[in-house]
């Protein structure tokens, strides 16, 4: 076989023999294979030596071997191939490869597992695997090898190879143990940014299997259990949408409505940089799942998801298909009742609208459906004016909108003439928006006449003459008018300043004309009607004026008294802008007297006034001047009084008798006219001064009402129509609550010491649990984004002026705070609401969402106290936890560690495995220092869990860190001894004490440790470590390190002479009680007789 001096490579890959060579007919005779074999090997050698080997005659070479009738030494022949392939170039091991002896298929696997670590013939070496038969154990074994490399680092390019290998001759048995693995592989793997063929490659390949129904079914189930969700999740059930769209649907909804999807899974799952290909595969599925979400559920964290979703879609870098998310959204709006959700996406997406105008047309169908509410059709024509009004090239559809406002206008039904006025304002609004700047516009504040006006301005003013001009004859219609013009007011910073001058002029005559008086009668019919709640005195007015209510209400003229209180919400509103914030010009209507019956027993008028008071206060609620707020809260007083005189007046109202038992009872509606979010500004007043403005009890119980009851339509996704409270976003009044809730703190800890005697100071307990309730339950805070939001949150409530910065630490004292409050929740309802608090602070997720070694702090604190936990003191780092219900702390804290470990699967295992080991450690002398029966079972249960997924997770990961951490694995190994040891005493105090709820665990414990002394004993040898193996004492103990001797093991002590034989003995009759196995006795002494005492 030696190449002779002047044959080239060409010569012997030229050579073509017709028949055997003289090598192959020699290794067919039984006597001269194994020299001729050798010979063979030897030249192999040689040939591989080198980087500059000749490949032809290393194919010749190998050509001698393949399909021999017989090979006489085949574990000889595979171990030198073997040995070859790992000393060869990279060329010559993959011809080699091809050679290897399909008989000694055990051996060749082990082998060639451990050849994996060298990626560079990792894909050749599964290809020889997957031609391989393997056997079951064999494949198990080759995957869990392939799972661990995976977990700690791998190539984009070999995952499709390693996804092909382990989903192979895949069942419903074995996928349970690879998909977990495999799922945490592939977010890591995806969280890379390398490049897009091979993530397009391992996507093509997901999808593949994913279309086998075990594999899809498996993926299903395995996402429907995990709690601990990460953003692949999303991208899997995607891939699975397909097929199952129900299901998924229906499986996404639950995870939302549980809290385990968030927005920051869809934000996560966007912010990667995914291939083109990927995103255009997946942004049909995208769009079918938002609106399924849309279309079936109205509830405020699915809206939310789904709104996060489909503005992601939209503005997303790799979006093309812009329009197909507006046709989606479009069709929504017309097949969903939560029709005010999508508009408000679409409203969202008006500024990446305008930078596209061709898709404006689109837009437009939006006046084709006809089954909108007022509050959507604001909605509509807010999208549509938005987009027409930016643009000069879009004037023809701005002349259609306003064609349909005027047709609307014109119409004879009422409802027709509402949808009119909401949209002539907002278009009215737009028309007037000036974006430049207007410092050189007149300073003037008024403008009487409309030909003083230009331009937009004009346009917008002449709109609003036609909107009240068809009005005037209907009361109703002239408050939803002055109520829309109001809002456009409040929410509009763009207005033409000589648009706002004339609408200064016409709002102030107007009103002035139609509501004030200065003389009155005396007698209305036959009811005396008189001036009350007059604060104003007589130095302060020139002349004395009044509103007067009586007249208006009992005496319908022209001018009706329902649009009183939105006439004047409107002139404030206008003189707050043009004033820049001072109400000096119409401050004497605060203090105004109003004419009212003298008996106070109409409801109508007491409703008007009612409603008037509470515009009167929203108004000057933020005015400085210390006359002007004593002035404010006389009339907090005087509208509380009013309230309950006007629910007493409904009361005593005589019902009307049945006519027909079918017929329904009708409902009165007491709902008055919302106050402005502002009224929560008093709260900075103290209460009771005695020099300064202040509040009362009452008072504060009223603008903590006021408060709830807005946080409550804000938070929890309430129907709010067209109240001034929808233009206000529940963002909005979280944020502002950072500014409030230093007060509503302050006031807290002035009523608390009444709260057993005072019923007031007792509303006042549950008004504040009740706001806290609602904030810190609101969907929104989810966001990981707004983490900042919720620290300042708590920090504002917070007492002390410690220095916290974690969010974590901060929810701890939070609800150590709150945990002292327990003694005054005296009311159900306030009990309620303080644990709903609890919850939605949700201290087991702060745990769960620790990390391990945040979690071996917390435990090794536990630890240290755990000692001192009496029936009457509590644990110190958590004054709510007592003896009593320490087992749901520990429980809780075990729980939180299980799940870690699931989830914590990163490079970092033997630093993540040796934190886990001292968490155990700290948990188990937990249990030692609170010998409770539930704490007992927690931890045995809960320590054969973890103890599982040391087997699958852990050891694989020691195995390949092993000689690059030998100290910090043998460490590892130590800690896991001591704590299996205390878990051997357990087993002992449960057979001693014959504890069935222990007992009952003791089986699975059983198997477990049998499986872990293998595992760890071959992980030892395997890397040459006996000295690894120590002496240990293997006896019998309880709890408390007392022995436990059985009459037959203190025979064996004394009959034998020996203390350490006598232990083994002990410990084997143990053993035989607690009906360990033959071979785990077995096992015991051999490893006894090494001094490895793992138990």
């Amino acid at each position: 076989m030696r190449r002779s001096g002047g044959e080239s490579c060409e010569d012997f890959g030229a050579m073509e023999v017709p028949q055997d060579s003289l090598f192959r007919i020699f290794l067919k005779v039984r006597s001269l294979q194994p020299p001729i074999v050798e010979i063979l090997l030897n030249e192999l050698t040689t040939t591989t030596a080198v980087d500059t080997f000749d490949p032809g005659h290393l194919r010749l070479l190998l050509k001698q071997l393949p399909y021999l009738p017989y090979i006489k030494t085949p574990e000889t022949l595979t171990t030198k191939l073997l040995d070859i392939i790992d000393i060869a170039p990279y060329g010559a091991q993959l011809e080699l490869l091809h050679s290897i002896p399909d008989s000694e298929h055990h051996t060749v696997v082990k082998e060639l597992a451990k050849m994996l670590d060298n990626t560079n013939i990792s894909g050749p070496i599964i290809d020889c695997l997957n031609a391989l038969n393997l056997t079951p154990d064999m494949r198990t074994h080759v995957q869990d090898h392939i799972l661990s490399k995976m977990l700690a680092t791998i190539s984009t390019k070999l995952f499709p190879v390693y996804l092909d290998f382990l989903l192979t001759d895949c069942n419903s048995k074995t996928l349970p143990r690879i998909l977990p693995k495999l799922r945490h592989a592939l977010n890591d793997i995806m969280s890379r940014d390398e490049d897009a063929e091979s993530k397009i490659s391992i996507f093509t390949k997901l999808q593949k299997w994913a279309n086998l129904k075990s594999v899809s079914e498996a993926w299903l189930s395995l996402i429907a259990n995990t709690k601990d969700h990460k953003y692949i999740d999303l991208l899997l059930l995607s891939m699975l949408h397909a097929r199952k769209k129900r299901t998924i649907e229906s499986t996404i909804r639950k995870k939302i409505k549980g809290g385990q999807f968030k927005s920051l899974q869809v934000e996560q799952l966007f912010a990667r940089d995914f291939p083109q290909q990927v995103f255009r595969d997946y942004f049909g599925t995208f769009c079918e799942v938002g609106s399924s979400l849309l279309r079936t559920s109205t509830a405020p964290t699915i809206v939310e998801f789904a709104s996060t979703l489909f503005k992601l879609l939209f503005t997303h870098k790799r979006t093309v298909r812009i329009y197909e998310v507006l046709e989606n959204l479009i069709v929504l709006v017309g097949c969903t009742d939560n029709k005010t959700a999508v508009l408000n996406i679409v409203n969202d997406l008006v500024p990446q609208i305008l930078q596209a105008p061709n898709h404006a047309t689109i837009l437009m169908r939006l006046l084709e459906i006809d089954s909108f509410e007022l509050k959507d059709i604001k909605l509509v024509f807010e999208i549509l004016c938005k987009v027409t009004c930016s643009d000069d090239s879009l004037i023809g559809l701005r002349e259609e909108i306003h064609m349909l406002v005027r047709k609307q206008m014109s119409n004879f039904k009422q409802s027709a003439k509402e949808r009119g006025i909401i949209s002539a304002v907002v278009l009215a609004k737009n028309i007037a928006n000036v974006s430049g700047d207007q410092s050189d516009v007149l300073s003037e504040e008024s403008i009487a006449s409309i030909g003083q006006l230009t331009g937009g301005a004009k346009d917008a003013a002449n709109l609003l003459t036609v909107v009240q001009s068809s009005t005037v004859n209907t009361p109703d219609l002239v408050s939803l008018y002055y109520d829309q013009l109001a809002a456009m007011i409040s929410n509009s910073d763009g207005l033409d300043k000589r648009f706002l001058a004339w609408l200064h002029e016409r709002i102030t005559t107007d009103f002035q004309n139609f509501y004030i008086t200065e003389t009155t009668d005396t007698t209305i019919g036959d009811l005396e009607v008189t001036k009350q709640y007059d604060l104003n005195g007589d130095e302060e007015m020139d002349a004395p004026i009044s509103i007067n209510i009586a007249e208006l209400t009992l005496r319908p003229g022209k001018h009706s008294i329902v649009a009183l209180a939105p006439h004047f919400r409107l002139l404030r509103l206008v003189h707050f802008r043009q004033q820049n914030g001072d109400l000096d010009t119409i401050d004497a209507l605060l203090g105004c007297g109003v004419i009212l019956p003298k008996q106070l027993q109409t409801t109508d008028c007491l409703l008007h006034c009612i409603n008037w008071f509470r515009e009167i206060i929203s108004g000057f609620v933020l005015q400085k001047r210390e006359k002007l707020r004593r002035k404010v809260l006389q009339r907090i007083d005087h509208l509380i009084e009013l309230e309950q005189l006007f629910s007493e007046s409904l009361d005593s109202i005589p019902k009307k008798l049945k006519k027909n038992n079918r017929e329904r009872e009708t409902v009165l509606d007491t709902t008055f006219r919302e106050m402005d979010n502002d009224l929560v500004t008093l709260l900075k007043y103290p209460l009771e001064a005695t020099n300064q403005v202040s509040l009362s009890v009452k008072q504060l119980n009223f603008i903590l009402g006021d408060y709830v009851r807005k946080l409550s339509l804000e938070t929890k996704g309430g129907d709010l129509g067209l109240s001034h409270l929808g233009a206000v976003s529940p963002l909005h009044v979280i944020t502002d609550s950072v500014k409030t809730l230093p007060h509503i703190k302050r006031h807290l800890a002035a009523v608390l010491p009444e709260c057993h005697t005072n019923d007031e100071a007792k509303a006042t307990f549950g008004l504040v649990v009740e706001c806290l309730c609602l904030i810190f339950n609101w969907p929104g805070l989810q966001h990981a984004k707004r983490l900042v939001l919720v620290k300042d949150i708590i920090k504002a409530f917070r007492s002390g002026d410690s220095e916290l910065h974690s969010a974590n630490h901060l929810v701890t004292e939070l609800v150590e705070q709150l945990a002292d409050l327990t003694q005054f929740c005296t009311c159900l309802t306030h009990a309620v609401h303080f644990i709903q608090t609890m919850e939605a602070l949700d201290f087991r997720s702060y745990l769960s969402s620790a990390s391990v070694k945040t979690l071996c702090g917390i435990v090794g604190t536990v630890q240290e106290q755990a000692p001192g936990l009496t029936k009457s003191e509590p644990l110190e780092m958590l004054k709510s936890v007592t003896k009593t219900n320490f087992f749901v702390f520990y429980r809780n804290l075990w729980a939180c560690l299980h799940d870690r470990v699931k989830s914590e699967t990163n490079a970092q295992h033997v630093a993540t495995w040796r934190t886990i080991a001292l968490t155990m450690q700290g948990l188990m002398a937990v249990a030692k220092a609170q010998k409770t029966k539930p704490n007992l079972v927690c931890c045995l249960k809960k320590s054969t869990a973890i103890l599982k997924l040391f087997l699958t997770h852990g050891i694989p990961i020691l195995e390949i860190e092993f000689k690059a951490k030998s100290e910090l694995v043998i460490e590892i190994f130590k800690t896991m001894h001591s704590n299996a040891r205390f878990l051997h005493h357990l087993c002992c105090y449960s057979k001693a004490t014959k504890d069935v709820g222990l007992l009952s665990h003791v089986p699975q414990f059983r198997l477990t440790f049998e499986t872990l002394v293998y595992r760890v004993k071959a992980a030892l040898a395997a890397n040459g470590c006996s000295a690894a193996f120590w002496m240990g004492n293997l006896r019998n103990r309880d709890l408390d390190g007392e022995d436990i001797l059985s009459e037959s093991s203190d025979n064996s002590s004394h009959e034998g002479g020996g203390e350490e034989e006598g232990e083994v003995r002990g410990y084997r009759v143990m053993m035989s009680r607690l009906g360990i196995s033959r071979r785990v006795r077995f096992l015991s002494n051999l490893l006894s007789r090494f001094g490895w005492g793992l138990l």
